[in-house]
């Protein structure tokens, strides 16, 4: 007796189960190799967009802590401890227009105290420190040396003053003073008056291209510039007056009168990124703005 299973012997059923066909190989093979490529681009674009953002993350970081230092610096032109002592030209003079000869420079002129020589009126003579005395009664002439430009205020009145000896107290010409409105002659109380030396830095900030190809923002606060913040291509300026016009032209600010009309500085800086891209065959871009307000002005 033969056995047949669905009227088929088994020689028929171990035909049956042969291997695949080429084109199912083939089919298979155009399958897996579309799939593969898929997962492939995604990789490579989820990739590719990574590093996009991380250059673009380190040029926006760059322009940033470029923008931060200049936007410190700025707001600080013109900045007293005493607001009296603002006797014009002197604070209200926030900009040196003398270096401000191409859109890429600009020097902030600081009029700030120095904390670490600041000194309460002595006790002697009790009644007060008159301006016109020649010597001001003090109770400690530390960090005070000939030269030095020093204010004494009560926070009403005000005098500047150069000093000229500081033997017994801080001489001074009472004729040379330069004093606040209704400061001539006027007497200082003890309990409320300080004298304090007067400090005047310019910081001045360029674009060194020495290296074309990576250009440096630099300070310089007088002893040279120094390398700030890297791959800043431009930096340029304009000027927001007093009246509410703008000037573009740093050139044009001459003289005291102009700069004290200066109430706010926009800045404008491109920065370029680190490595080139590939498919632009070029370094990215960015240009960040900011609109600078000058603090201690007139309005």
């Amino acid at each position: 007796m033969s056995l047949k299973i669905n009227g088929k012997g088994l020689r028929g059923i171990q035909g049956s189960a042969a291997g695949a066909s080429l084109v199912e190989l083939l089919v298979v093979l155009a399958i897996t190799g579309v799939v593969t490529t898929g997962i492939y681009s995604f990789f490579l674009t989820t990739t590719q967009t990574n590093a996009d953002q991380a250059i673009n993350a380190r040029m926006l970081q760059t322009g940033s802590n470029a923008m931060s230092t200049i936007t410190r610096d700025l707001r600080q032109a013109g900045t007293f401890w005493a607001t009296p002592c603002a006797i014009p030209p002197l604070v209200t003079t926030p900009l040196v227009s003398a270096t401000n000869v191409s859109p890429g420079s600009i020097a902030a002129r600081l009029f700030m105290d120095d904390p670490s020589a600041r000194t309460d009126i002595a006790a002697t003579p009790p009644a007060g420190q008159a301006q016109t005395s020649p010597t001001f009664a003090v109770v400690s002439t530390a960090g005070f040396q000939v030269g030095n430009t020093a204010f004494i205020t009560d926070g009403v009145q005000c005098t500047s003053f150069a000093v000229t000896g500081t033997s017994g107290g801080l001489e001074h010409i009472p004729a040379n003073d330069v004093n606040s409105p209704g400061g001539a002659g006027y007497v200082y109380p003890v309990a409320t008056s300080r004298v304090y030396r007067q400090i005047q830095r310019t910081i001045t900030y360029t674009i060194d291209t020495s290296d074309p190809n990576t250009p440096w923002l630099t300070r310089d606060t007088g002893s040279g510039p120094g390398r700030l913040v890297p791959d800043v291509e431009s930096l340029n300026f304009a000027y927001i007056m007093k009246n509410g016009s703008t000037v573009a032209d740093p050139a044009t600010i001459v003289g005291a009168a102009q700069a004290a009309d200066i109430r706010a500085v926009t800045v404008s800086l491109r920065v370029k990124a680190d490595t080139r891209d590939a498919l632009l065959r070029d370094f990215r871009r960015q240009t960040l703005v900011a609109t600078i307000k000058l603090r201690n002005l007139g309005s």
